[in-house]
């Protein structure tokens, strides 16, 4: 499944081996992936960065481990690294990995099935061996325990990605004194044969150093660390919608980070200048806001939300400002938009045909009105800009 030939492989500097699908014998897979896959690897001496993805990783046994670390120790010139399907068992495949190492992705095996178990141990070792270790991305790593009070600190890291794991996972955090970037991406719905056993957090988390960037899928994924952030922050960024039921939470958040920027996805509550003058108070550096908005008024009152939205920003002083809107119509509205129904889409797809061309009228009337109110409301605004978040 795998060759080339070693004059052609010592001049790759760029190599990436996805196999989707892998033999069902370890004996097969060792004969047509690992093998060859190593003889490959033993010869790619000035690669520069390198993707191994496939099933066959986590079937590799103690001694493929070894010659593929031996293989990867030899890469004096590697810079990034991403290898996925891993769990305690292989992770040694990593154990040794070239100093020059700069950017790093490991993809755990999601499920604790047959043994596939992650542990902080074998993580923080290997993480710890690599002092020019400038970005990190872990994906799918739940640990069962919390590292040690004795582990390692890791000084060079700077950039740190989380997609989909545990919240003792993102307790690496604290082991990162010179942090600039959070980045944290939870899977919003899952299948129930797909879903990580329930977690108890015995314990509060650790202490987290002040981080520049933070930027979060959901609100919750936040939440159990609201203690453990330090000030400041310079940019904060929640990409789900923020429900009105988590509001107080997000003005904690602002008023323990401060921020400068912040980039949100909110829906038009009923006093929204409420809202913004407790934002106002609880980050008063804020000054760069990327608002994505979920409208429920009718077209009616349009120009009422556009007037309390300019109204209640203006207890902040602004200098930039991008509004996302988008209108979210009562599916009552579909029996009075009869241009609309099909038998070929479904209720969802015309609700969403709806909203797109509602949305568009509503921005349409908005980009005539807004930069006037906004001018009038915020004397420190600068730059403004309208755009539109459409549902999929």
């Amino acid at each position: 499944m795998i060759s080339t030939s070693p004059p052609r492989a010592r001049h790759i500097s760029d190599l990436e081996i996805v196999l989707p699908s892998t033999p069902a014998y370890p004996g097969q897979i060792k004969a047509a992936i690992t093998d060859p896959l190593t003889e490959l690897l033993n010869q790619t001496l000035k690669i520069r960065r390198l993707v191994l993805h496939g099933y066959f990783i986590s079937h590799i046994d103690e001694d493929v481990c070894v010659a593929i670390a031996g293989a990867l120790r030899a890469m004096s010139r590697l810079a990034e690294l991403s290898i996925k399907h891993l769990y305690d068992a292989v992770l040694p495949v990593c154990a040794s990995l070239p100093l020059s190492l700069r950017k790093l992705s490991l993809g755990f095996m999601r499920r604790e099935w047959n043994g596939w178990l992650h542990t902080y141990d074998p993580l923080i070792k290997i993480l710890a061996s690599l002092p020019c270790l400038h970005t990190l991305e872990l994906c799918r790593f739940w640990p069962r325990k919390m590292y040690s009070n004795s582990s390692p600190k890791l000084p060079s890291l700077r950039n740190l990605t989380f997609r989909d794991v545990s919240v003792r996972a993102m307790d690496l955090v604290s082991l990162a004194p010179n942090l600039q970037q959070v980045s944290v991406t939870s899977q919003l719905q899952r299948e129930a044969w797909d879903a990580e056993p329930a977690e108890t957090w015995s314990e509060p988390p650790r202490p987290w150093p002040p981080i520049r960037r933070l930027e979060f899928n959901v609100m919750s994924t936040l939440s159990p660390f609201l203690d453990a952030l330090s000030p400041p922050a310079d940019y904060l960024k929640i990409t789900a919608r923020t429900p009105l039921s988590r509001a107080p939470e997000l003005i904690s958040v602002f008023r323990k980070l401060s921020p400068v920027g912040a980039d949100l996805f909110l829906t038009v509550g009923e006093d929204p200048a409420s809202f913004w003058r407790e934002v106002a108070d609880a980050a008063p550096r804020l000054r760069y806001l990327r608002l994505s908005l979920t409208v429920k008024n009718s077209s009616d009152s349009w120009t009422s939300w556009m007037n309390d939205l300019a109204t209640s920003l203006s207890a902040i002083p602004l200098v930039y400002l991008k509004l996302r809107p988008h209108l979210k119509v009562r599916k009552t509205d579909l029996q009075k938009n009869a241009t609309h129904a099909s038998k070929q889409k479904s209720k969802r797809e015309t609700l969403l045909d709806l909203e797109r061309e509602r949305t568009r009228e509503m921005i349409s009337e908005a980009s005539a009105l807004l930069p006037h109110l906004l001018a009038d409301a915020i004397p420190t605004l600068s730059f403004f800009e309208l755009g539109a978040r459409m549902q999929t």
